[in-house]
């Protein structure tokens, strides 16, 4: 599902949304609660948002130039479930 697509259709983007949302599910995920999205800025963002509005999880974005230090501060802040570091950076959290 993650490629570097540069534009989606609306029927593509509603399921790029759906199958984020069904992973998310998945990964145990729940309305209510905080994803924390560390990522650059691609069409691929959209789809992992839109999939978030559907499961009812609520994304802290954070831009991909953000420092660590920055990114720590927003964790102790906004307390996510999970992370999601990105395509670029390729990690994850372990939160």
């Amino acid at each position: 599902m993650l490629s570097s697509r540069s534009h989606y259709t609306c029927d593509q983007l509603r399921a790029a949304a759906e199958d984020w949302a069904l992973r998310l599910a998945q990964a145990g995920l729940q309305a209510g609660d905080r994803l924390l999205i560390w990522s650059d800025n691609r069409a691929e963002w959209i789809s992992a948002f839109w999939g978030c509005v559907l499961q009812g999880v609520a994304v802290v974005p954070v831009d991909a130039s953000a420092s660590l230090e920055l990114v720590t501060r927003i964790l102790n802040a906004a307390r996510p479930r999970d992370t999601d570091c990105g395509w670029r950076r390729g990690r994850h959290l372990g939160r």
